[in-house]
């Protein structure tokens, strides 16, 4: 066996071969310690040698990587960590919000029952305006404007819109005192017999069912005119005491043959409730087919109702149309009551010539030539054509004195002149 000398860092020779135990000099004289070849894990593998090792078979200690724990369910962090503290509530006016629509507060009227009528598309073409944008707008104009304003403008005051009776049945006026309104008599007549319903952009049916929502049909938000009290029931619409305003309230339901609503005043916090606090839905109907009665519910006219989903422009002009063609009406009835008041002697009657032959053509008829008591309903008749012609005469001579006199007759209202057409033949 040879052997291979091997030199040190420190340029010293040491032999590679198995030795002894001991210490060897060097030829300059230098010692140091014999290196003897070892096998290491054949020297330990006596009793004992795992105390020697230890723990040979965890390897190293690492740290290790806990990143992909986070998508573990136990890891995700809850809802609640990321909740902003609630402002106080004495501190909500403090606070300025940009213009929205949105209902912030609790309410008992669905979103789409503030929604208006558009005539768009829903799929928008480019460069039109898209449809949801259109109702935003209009939603936010709606709610702008107020609707006593815009009767001023129409010039209608709410006051005048009920009729009432005179406490004494005698009403004073004085004529001609208003160049504007030279008759200023009260109103006496009601307003929703001239009600246009063309003006109307849903049926009732389609406005009842803008409260619908799961199901369960919701008041929808309107304003109503109704009385400032709510104890009135037992007493005359038309009783002087009784004070007319417009109330926000949520109509609950319509009747088809009186044509009427039934409406509801919200509460104090804007709500449709009964005595127990809950909502009033499908229109207060109970299991049984009773109804939900309460002091402030009313029954009202459509002119009389205004939707928070139309236009309050459009709905002024409808109650200044109606308004209008009332007080119309009231000066032509005074118009003819002028004329009946007139008495008719000296007036002169209808020519007796002319009378006879009338009689003769009706008597020619066969069915009434064998009737035996034609004579008699022949004079009532006659009476009857003389006293039509003698109004005929005075309504001439009292339309030739106003139109003569304007100035005193101002309070007179003389009706259109009607242009009678020529048939083409008889």
């Amino acid at each position: 066996m040879t052997t291979r000398t091997v030199r040190s860092s420190h340029s010293r020779q040491f032999s590679t071969a198995q030795s002894g135990s001991g210490v060897k000099q060097t030829p300059e004289g230098h010692m140091y310690p014999e290196i003897k070849q070892r096998g290491y894990y054949s020297d330990i593998l006596v009793e004992g040698a795992d105390t020697e090792l230890g723990d040979i078979l965890s390897g190293p200690e690492t740290v290790q990587n806990t990143l992909w724990e986070v998508a573990k369910e136990k890891h995700t962090p809850y809802v609640h960590t990321f909740e902003t503290p609630q402002l106080e509530a004495a501190h909500d006016h403090e606070v300025e919000h940009g213009p929205s629509t949105a209902i912030t507060a609790i309410s008992d009227f669905p979103e789409k029952s503030y929604q208006p009528k558009v005539q768009l598309p829903y799929f928008t073409p480019p460069g039109q305006c898209p449809r949801k944008i259109e109702i935003e707008r209009r939603k936010r104009l709606y709610g702008k404007q107020d609707l006593d304003v815009l009767l001023a403008r129409e010039g209608i005051q709410t006051a005048d819109l009920m009729p009432k009776n005179q406490p004494d049945g005698i009403q004073h006026v004085q004529l001609n005192a208003d160049s504007e309104d030279p008759a200023p008599f009260a109103v006496y007549l009601p307003l929703e017999v001239f009600d246009n319903n063309e003006y109307d952009c849903r049926t009732p049916q389609e406005w009842l069912e803008m409260g619908l929502e799961n199901g369960i049909r919701k008041p929808v938000p309107g304003r109503a005119l109704v009385p400032t009290r709510d104890n009135i029931h037992h007493l005359d619409p038309k009783d002087p005491s009784i004070e007319y305003k417009w109330h926000d309230v949520g109509v609950l339901d319509y009747d088809e043959p009186s044509k009427l609503y039934l409406i509801q005043k919200v509460n104090n916090r804007g709500r449709v409730v009964d005595s127990s606090g809950k909502t009033v839905v499908n229109g207060g109907l109970n299991k049984d087919g009773s109804r939900i009665t309460l002091p402030s519910q009313y029954w009202v006219p459509r002119v009389r109702l205004y939707f928070r989903a139309e236009d309050p422009e459009l709905f002024a002009k409808r109650v200044a149309e109606a308004f209008v063609k009332r007080k119309h009406t009231e000066a032509l009835l005074r118009y003819n009551l002028y004329i009946d008041c007139m008495p008719m002697e000296g007036v002169g009657e209808l020519d007796q010539a002319s009378l006879k032959k009338m009689t003769e053509w009706a008597k020619g008829a066969p069915a009434l030539a064998k009737d035996k008591g034609l004579d008699d309903y022949i004079q009532v008749l006659e009476k009857e054509v003389n006293i039509d012609f003698c109004r005929s005469m005075n309504r001439i001579i009292f339309d030739k004195t106003v139109q003569d006199d304007r100035q005193t007759f101002a309070f007179v209202t003389l009706p259109d002149p009607v242009e009678e057409v020529a048939p083409l033949k008889g």
